[in-house]
């Protein structure tokens, strides 16, 4: 019998203050990693604790991750979070979630009930001040063009890090809450996809020569990814549109996931193929997938703009294997690792065992990698 809910409140879990990591680990691969055998055989524990930096031997002990091919998502985190003023003096913390045109943002405006739209707002830098105007709650209209302004954000915006890290540093966030394979021309996310940032190019280069393979996907991370759940089910809980570009060459391997064996690196690049394999099914039956909109297929790749919920029922997985941090209580991300687990009661208790072992949790913490 399944033990899977539609009440958010049956995903709950304590996590300690002390283990939510406020910085990094002093070297990527020297992150904790927790291995979460589904269906453990060969005498093997359900839980074993390795260390990052132990992927390559653990590749080459599990005949699921050999010879497999890793999806991992591009995406590049821009420095989107900065702070401007009313002519009142008040200051606001934005962050820029997605352009809408050359001039126009959603965005993320604290402390805005009290605006009188259109809003004038300049922001809060002694050179080079920039002024917009907030045209409604989460929309604001710049007067520099979108190239423009990524340009002023380089130099003046933070890197968008989660409210509950607190001991931030421009420099070392600039660097550590980046992928080392995020594309410069890819520069379109409002949050890392944080499973890859335990990897480095010389750990990339040692699966390679274990005949591992990557495979490239964009989802540029917004509200969809982490937005909380304000509702007392999950059936009720809509996620916003997230863009997912997947390139015709990435597209050409994952035709042949039936041979080899996908791992996805993170919940982004794992729901970014499994809306292209749900797009694949909708046209194959000539009906149209409420989770989808925009979606074409070119030479190029395939494109979309997705709201793909993965919550129980959900269990038709194309990817064997999924590497992944610790998510929050009560999140759709450790939703979508319960449906990947196939058992919330095993979640539960691989995050009590993370708990006790004290691996650090979110963003900046430690990896587990469910196979």
């Amino acid at each position: 019998m399944s033990d899977f809910s539609d009440k958010i409140s049956d995903y709950a879990f304590h996590v300690p203050d002390t283990l939510i990591a406020q910085t990094p680990s002093p070297q990527r691969e020297d992150a904790k990693l927790l291995v979460v055998r589904r269906n453990p055989s060969r005498g093997l524990p359900q839980f074993e604790d390795l260390r990052v930096k132990d992927l390559p031997k653990l590749c080459a002990e599990e005949p699921l991750l050999q010879n497999s091919q890793w999806i991992r998502n591009i995406s590049r985190v821009f420095p989107a979070r900065f702070y401007a003023r009313r002519p009142s003096g008040s200051r606001h913390e934005i962050v820029l979630l997605e352009a809408i045109d050359q001039f126009q943002w959603k965005a993320i405006i604290r402390g805005s009930s009290s605006f009188r739209y259109p809003q004038i707002l300049n922001s809060d830098t002694s050179q080079n001040s920039l002024s917009l105007e907030c045209l409604a709650p989460d929309i604001l209209k710049f007067s520099i063009s979108k190239n423009e302004l990524l340009q002023w954000l380089e130099l003046h915006g933070e890197m968008p890090l989660p409210p509950y890290i607190k001991e931030r540093s421009k420099i070392r966030d600039f660097d550590r809450y980046q992928s080392v394979w995020a594309d410069e021309n890819q520069k379109a996310s409002a949050a890392a996809p944080t499973a890859s940032l335990h990897f480095t190019k010389t750990l990339e280069e040692q699966l390679q020569q274990m005949n591992l393979s990557f495979h490239d996907v964009i989802l540029d991370v917004g509200l969809g990814t982490f937005e909380p759940v304000r509702c007392a089910h999950l059936s009720e809980h809509k996620l916003h549109e997230e863009r997912i570009f997947i390139p015709s060459k990435t597209l050409e391997n994952l035709k042949q996931y039936t041979s080899q064996n996908m791992v996805a690196i993170g919940t982004t690049a794992l729901r970014s193929i499994e809306s292209y394999f749900l797009w694949e099914k909708a046209e194959n039956q000539k009906v149209e997938s409420t989770e989808l909109r925009n979606s074409f297929l070119t030479p190029m790749g395939f494109e979309t703009r997705s709201r793909l919920f993965i919550r129980p029922p959900f269990s038709d997985f194309h990817a064997k294997a999924l590497w992944t941090n610790f998510h929050l209580p009560e999140s759709t991300l450790f939703v979508l690792v319960c449906c990947f687990a196939g058992s919330r009661t095993l979640a539960l208790e691989a995050y009590r065992h993370a708990i006790k072992r004290e691996y650090r949790f979110f963003s900046y913490g430690d990896a587990s990698i469910w196979i």
